[in-house]
């Protein structure tokens, strides 16, 4: 007998496949769940199908929801060891659609934006180069916002305003295009600290930008609420990453608005009429143009 007639006769002559919980049910319990699942508008011979591949899809959020929330949980730790200051990270949950678990948002104190040539490895080393949808960094809080309204809150805006810029150049200076796959990348604050947060909608209007050359997909915008107590800087691209992304070669495309931070971007200034919002701007309403280096109207405002 050879060596391979004999690993024949060893091997065992009954299927070691394992069945799946439904084929140890009876026919009708079977016949009785396809009666009563909801079906789309096909032939009723494809709901073991349809079932299965339900099952499917819930194995696998819940995988992915698993790996993700420990993946997030890892950055979290390894973040605050070195910046010696908490994060939160929100758009991880069980009852999350894959969609919106494409979209994450890290939030953090104001001091999360001060050491930009710091942060933005951390960030571009651990996220980037992960197939996200949206990332949306968020800093908050309200030692910026003083109680006094007039001129004391538009000093405490204008130190604030200037170390964002620094922020945004630094950001996009330091940050290796070629590795980034996250489609859309946000910096976002928000001062109101007592009376509103992250999540609570706000009116913001600002301006889009695009590049000169139109069959790039790179975007970058700029929004913020009346009182520029919040607001959001944007970079998208729809497709690859250029090698590299040099700002000044971005022109104003449009106004637009949303209705908060890491909301959908809209055309236009709803319900603002556009003399009405270039009129009545603070200095900080043009802070991304002073980023790609055009001019800001010699940086007037209005105090309150």
């Amino acid at each position: 007998m050879t060596s391979s007639s004999l690993e024949a006769n060893l091997l065992p002559t009954t299927s070691l496949r394992s069945t799946s919980f439904f084929e140890h049910l009876h026919f009708d319990v079977r016949a009785l769940i396809y009666d009563c699942m909801d079906l789309p508008p096909i032939s009723h011979d494809y709901v073991g199908f349809i079932l299965a591949s339900r099952q499917a899809k819930k194995e696998a959020h819940e995988a992915v929801t698993r790996a993700l929330r420990q993946y997030m949980n890892g950055f979290k730790r390894r973040y605050e060891l070195f910046e010696k200051h908490s994060i939160a990270i929100s758009g991880i949950t069980p009852n999350n659609s894959f969609t919106q678990l494409c979209e994450i948002a890290i939030q953090g104190p104001l001091i999360m934006f001060d050491n930009a040539n710091f942060y933005v490895h951390r960030f571009e080393r651990y996220l980037f180069p992960k197939p996200f949808r949206k990332i949306t960094l968020i800093c908050s809080g309200e030692q910026y916002h003083p109680l006094d309204a007039g001129k004391e809150r538009i000093v405490q805006l204008e130190s604030f305003a200037t170390r964002m810029t620094n922020t945004m150049k630094n950001f996009i200076d330091q940050i290796n295009v070629r590795d980034i796959k996250t489609k859309s990348i946000i910096l976002a604050w928000d001062l109101r600290g007592g009376e509103g947060g992250p999540a609570v909608p706000i009116q913001m209007r600002g301006k889009r930008y695009q590049r000169l050359i139109q069959d790039e997909q790179v975007t970058c915008y700029h929004l913020q609420s009346n009182g520029a107590d919040v607001g959001e800087f944007g970079l998208l691209s729809e497709g690859k990453w250029e090698e590299e992304v040099d700002l000044e070669d971005f022109l104003f495309a449009e106004h637009c608005s949303s209705e908060g931070i890491g909301e959908k971007l809209e055309s236009g200034l709803k319900g603002m009429d556009e003399d009405v919002y270039e009129e009545g701007r603070l200095f900080a309403s043009d802070l991304f143009a002073s980023v790609i280096g055009h001019s800001l109207n010699d940086w007037e405002y209005e105090s309150e």
